[in-house]
């Protein structure tokens, strides 16, 4: 069998491990007898073997029926008592007491040992049983006097061995160490009995012998000296994955038996960003059992590594290298003039290609929602125009996306070109293109709407665009900018006027400004699109060039700007040019007439534009308008 407590081999008669000291069988009491009665005994016997007292014994105990005796009998007991008591063998039981030390210096071991074969040599043959002592105990248990005695342990479970065997039974059960484990050399340990006062007397009168005994001190030594290893030696820790999101793996480069023993744990391994510190360890109880097992200390313990190497999303604009951001801008010049070759008509024309700045976006924390970490937008702007004039030359905003920009080591890429970004129809036609017309329309699509999950940055320029103000009245608008608007918006009459003219015998003339409207959103939370709405009112006279027809007239063109704003930098833009509105008959000859954009009603026209909007709308009316309502 084994030790429970320190895995040792030992018999299966053992009752104490002789190496930690761990009782191994519990003995039990099987009779009750009772120990008051017997030590009554005792003293009685002891008091009348005083000479003046032998009479009064003899008188006090020859009617008693439970302890009847002759007389003869109990002089002879007499006698025994006296020479026995005389002639008690004393045992020093510290003479047979040893202990010893295994393992490792800072984590070895104690055990206790109690000479076996040395105390057998002396008193197998000198210690003898109390015959009489013993017959009265048990006289006494078969009355069921007696209670818990520790003799009735000794008498009922070892009767059958020697006085010696038995006295070595009970002494090897009747002690511990102090400290059994985890010594070093220099250190003390103390053995400290357990014999009781009471058991000690009963093993004396049982055996006639005398005990003596003391705790004891031993000093450790002898204990091997530990070799100290640094287990961080053969690991090596392996990054993989992208940062924020990469993973680490710990390979041991075991050589031996040992080193493979050794067991590493990180407090963290998934979802690692370069510049992380991950902390690995060795388990205490692992580092215990190598020292204890193969004698080498493990130190340190724990070891500190920066997380480093991994493919890292960029965060910023700044973080880019001026070669990667001629890379990026060269490829998109690529794709706009690719793109304006292979889709737009033979007549439609790409002039004028410039840059106008970036936006940078990432993935907000915790945001896992899209495929994409980062975005790069790379924003030109070039004229189109058409040679058949099918519609007027117009700026374009191309910005074109690059996606997951990724640095590796010292080299920079990108996962994804998504090409141009954004659709817009080119004012006052049929015709579309990829891209914006409007830069604030690209900012707000590729920004504004996208800020639940983004933080973005703008910059060489196209930051003008994350700030602006929306204009609330007439006086708002600077002139410079309202004299742009009305070189449109006279643009724009008179090619319509031309059009008009052609084919049915009219003239228009006189072409002037006749005042304009400023309709403000009762909703200010709405886009810069909504926010307010703008009108120049043109006035036309048109006049039929044969007689007898009612085709002269005035022809109220009114030109619709919406979202008029207020840059950071001080400037103006529209944000969507709608160009002319409403629409009237006008009368070309007797019995004909053809539909026209504008009003031919200038009271017709303040309806339609003011007051069936007044319930989502503020206005203001200038001073050349107010004829027709105000």
């Amino acid at each position: 069998m084994f030790c429970p407590k320190c895995g040792k081999e030992i018999s299966d008669s053992v009752i104490v491990c002789p190496k930690c000291g761990t009782r191994i069988h519990d003995t039990k009491t099987t009779n009750k007898i009772d120990k008051k009665g017997m030590e009554d005994f005792v003293k009685k016997l002891k008091d009348n073997l005083k000479k003046d007292k032998v009479r009064n014994f003899f008188k006090n105990f020859k009617n008693n029926k439970k302890f009847a005796i002759g007389a003869l009998g109990v002089l002879v007991l007499i006698v025994v008592v006296i020479l026995v008591s005389g002639r008690k063998t004393s045992i020093n039981l510290n003479d047979y007491l040893s202990v010893g030390f295994d393992g490792y210096d800072t984590v070895g071991t104690a055990y206790a040992d109690f000479d076996y074969e040395k105390f057998m040599n002396k008193y197998e043959e000198k210690l003898k049983w109390n015959n009489s002592y013993l017959k009265k105990l048990e006289r006494s248990a078969e009355n069921e006097n007696f209670t818990n005695s520790f003799l009735a342990e000794i008498l009922f479970e070892y009767t059958t061995g020697t006085p010696a065997e038995l006295l070595y039974e009970y002494v090897i059960n009747a002690g511990l160490l102090d400290v059994r484990s985890n010594l070093s050399n220099g250190d003390t340990v103390t053995w400290e009995w357990s014999i009781s006062e009471d058991s000690q007397k009963e093993m004396e009168k049982m055996l006639d012998c005398k005990l003596i005994f003391s705790d004891q001190e031993f000093k450790v030594q002898g204990l091997e000296k530990a070799d100290t290893v640094d287990p961080f030696s053969i690991l090596q820790v392996e990054y993989e994955g992208i940062s924020p999101n990469g993973s680490a793996y710990l390979q041991s480069n075991a050589k031996d038996e040992f080193e493979s023993m050794i067991q590493f744990e990180t407090d963290k391994s998934n979802g690692l960003s370069n510049g992380d510190i991950l902390t690995v360890s060795v388990n205490d109880d692992n580092a215990d059992y190598l020292l204890s097992n193969y004698g080498k200390i493990l130190s340190p313990l724990q070891k500190e590594y920066t997380v480093e190497g991994l493919d890292e999303y960029v965060g910023s604009w700044n973080e880019l290298t001026d070669d990667f951001k001629a890379m990026l801008k060269a490829e998109s010049e690529d794709k706009i003039y690719a793109y304006t070759a292979s889709e737009y008509a033979k007549s439609s024309l790409l002039s004028n290609l410039s840059y106008k700045g970036y936006i940078f976006s990432t993935l907000k924390n915790g945001e896992e929602s899209s495929d994409k970490y980062n975005n790069i937008y790379i924003i030109y702007s070039g004229t189109v125009s058409s040679s058949d004039n099918n519609f007027r030359a117009t700026t374009v905003y191309f910005p074109v996306e690059f996606s997951n920009i990724l640095k590796s080591g010292d080299e920079l890429k990108y996962s994804e070109n998504n090409g141009i970004c954004g659709s817009s129809r080119i004012d006052r036609s049929s015709y579309s293109t990829r891209g914006y017309v409007n830069p604030l329309t690209c900012y707000r699509e590729i920004v504004e709407k996208n800020r639940g999950v983004y933080e973005a940055e703008c910059g060489d320029g196209f930051e003008a665009y994350s700030s602006y103000e929306s204009i609330t009245k007439l006086s708002d608008i600077s002139d410079n900018f309202k004299n742009e608007l009305k070189k449109d918006a006279e643009d724009n009459i008179e090619s319509y006027c031309a059009t008009l003219c052609k084919g049915r015998n009219l003239t228009t003339s006189n072409v002037r400004l006749v005042g304009d409207y400023l309709l403000k959103a009762k909703n200010t939370d709405s886009e810069a699109s909504g926010s307010n709405v703008y009108y120049l009112v043109y006035a036309v006279d048109v006049i039929q060039n044969e007689e007898h027809t009612p085709a002269n007239g005035t022809i109220y063109f009114p030109v619709k700007y919406n979202g008029i704003i207020k840059m950071s930098d001080g400037n103006f833009m529209v944000s969507e040019n709608e160009g002319m509105v409403g629409n009237s008959r006008l009368e070309v000859g007797n019995y004909y007439y053809c539909r026209i954009s504008g009003y031919m009603d200038g009271t017709e026209m303040y309806s339609d534009l003011i007051t069936a909007n007044r319930d989502n709308y503020t206005y203001e009316v200038s001073d050349g308008l107010k004829q027709f309502g105000d």
